[in-house]
């Protein structure tokens, strides 16, 4: 009898799993998992989320206009990964109200 069982170092990796293959399961995990940690921060220091203005100047260095660049991405992705998480839970939520209503 032969044993046709893979070690799991083996598998392909394009192996569809409900369409998706393990490298993009895992990168969807990590992507999930950093907009968690962006929660997290916001939610423990929401101070570093400033809408307040902050303009550059015409004199503003390079470094100065990196910097600030640095800062808006930040920020966009904390924002970024709240609303991730609010479109999640309302979805949950009208797939919840779809089954009730039935």
């Amino acid at each position: 009898m032969q044993n046709d069982s893979k070690n799991p170092k083996e598998l392909d990796d394009s192996t569809p799993s409900g369409g998706m293959s393990f490298q993009d399961l895992m990168h969807q995990q990590e992507e999930r998992q950093q907009q968690l940690r962006y929660v997290q921060e916001f939610l423990n220091n929401p101070l570093l989320i400033e809408l307040g203005d902050s303009p550059i100047s015409t004199s503003s260095t390079k470094e100065e206009i990196e910097a600030r660049r640095r800062d808006l991405t930040y920020r966009v992705d904390v924002l970024g990964a709240l609303m991730a998480i609010f479109m999640d839970e309302l979805d949950v939520l009208d797939r919840f109200q779809s089954t009730s209503d039935d």
